[in-house]
């Protein structure tokens, strides 16, 4: 039970660490990991990336954990110079942002 303890424990600082050399607002990344955070942020990333995270939704561990496990982007990805991505697991959020996207048009 001990080992399972320690390990957890230094999963927990090796996040931490991540999330400081990730974003270039860790704080709020902070306040949002422990339900701190009472409205939506900007979170601003070191490679110039920014996110509207939602407050209570644990946007910042999906934002984290695409940028620290390298398993989503490949070396030739070009976002380029103002991307906008949506993300979800919510279709009703994804609905809606399609409905947006087809008035603008």
């Amino acid at each position: 039970m001990g080992m399972w303890k320690h390990r957890k424990n230094k999963m927990k600082i090796k996040t931490l660490i991540d999330i400081i050399k990730i974003y270039k607002s860790w704080e709020i990344v902070l306040l949002d990991g422990v339900k701190l955070l009472n409205e939506d942020k900007i979170i601003k990333l070191r490679n110039g990336l920014k996110f509207n995270i939602r407050c209570k939704e644990k946007d910042s561990n999906i934002i984290t954990e695409v940028m620290t496990s390298g398993i989503y982007f490949k070396d030739d990805l070009e976002l380029g110079s103002n991307p906008t991505i949506y993300g979800g697991g919510c279709p009703e959020y994804n609905e809606d942002i399609n409905d947006k996207e087809k008035k603008e048009w």
